[in-house]
């Protein structure tokens, strides 16, 4: 993830390259009749698998062009590394709604239960996927606030609230692009049964954030009282060490370790 405006302009180079590549190289390619048809055919996923490539020349690019002052190798910033852990909190999400989702619905072609209305069976489907998200959201939102812990460079508590938050902004913009007349009508309903009614639709979207908020804290506590803070000093600043020097330093960690558990003798003159 982008952590400076250096390496924003880098990914959006990468990205306006990779656009460049779609939409206007496919095009040329294909007009090239001597080139062999399965090339011209596979361009477009050829230019998306050269984006790493792309956004690594960028990023060098970038560097020769502006010298770059001294700067201190910290952890990530919290509204990063927040945003990061709300994207990962919401895939995982998904995919185990969709697990629940195909569940139930193999279970309804198995055993018909005869008409439903369709209204009934969105509200009864909603309620079921929740039952099985929400618990699947609590044990993934504890190893986000271990991690937010330990990737953190401040302010942790700041990046588990941005996480709760965009973490619901996805829901309800995945919830509305998918069913949009349904969320509609829930909001309708809720704002026709009045104050309780729209109390119980806020507390009722805000749920998946309380629940990321309440065992998120529960693995930052974890991870605080383990003081894994130098642990992932350590695991960052080797992911930023070419692949031999990373080699090095894990030798070098692996004689510590093994000198601290080997016994040692005993002090000179003692019984």
């Amino acid at each position: 993830m982008p952590a400076s405006a250096h390496e924003f302009w880098a990914l959006a180079l990468a990205l306006l390259a990779v656009f460049l590549l779609v939409q206007i190289g496919a095009p040329a390619i294909r007009e090239l009749e001597f080139l062999d048809p399965k090339l011209r055919d596979y361009f477009i996923g050829i230019s998306f698998a050269a984006f790493p490539l792309i956004h690594r020349q960028c990023k060098r690019g970038l560097v020769g062009l502006a010298a770059q002052p001294p700067r201190q190798l910290d952890l990530t910033p919290w509204y990063v590394s927040g945003a990061f852990a709300a994207a990962l909190l919401f895939a995982w999400n998904q995919f185990a709604t969709v697990c629940g989702a195909f569940a139930i619905g193999m279970l309804h072609a198995q055993l018909p239960v005869g008409q439903v209305d369709d209204a009934a069976f969105m509200t009864a489907l909603s309620t079921s996927l929740i039952a099985i998200s929400i618990p699947m959201s609590a044990a993934a939102s504890v190893f986000a606030g271990i991690l937010l812990y330990r990737y953190t460079r401040s302010h942790v508590v700041a990046a588990l609230l941005c996480a709760s938050v965009l973490y619901l902004v996805f829901n309800l913009a995945a919830g509305f692009a998918l069913q949009p007349d349904f969320v509609v009508g829930q909001v309708t309903n809720a704002i026709g049964q009045g104050v309780e009614g729209v109390f119980w639709f806020v507390v009722g979207i805000g749920i998946v954030a309380i629940v990321v908020l309440i065992f998120g804290g529960i693995g930052i506590a974890i991870s605080a009282f383990n003081r894994e803070r130098s642990l992932g000093r350590i695991v960052d600043g080797a992911r930023r060490l070419p692949a031999a020097e990373r080699e090095l330093l894990a030798a070098d960690i692996s004689r510590r370790l093994d000198a601290a558990a080997a016994p040692q003798p005993p002090p000179a003159g003692a019984v």
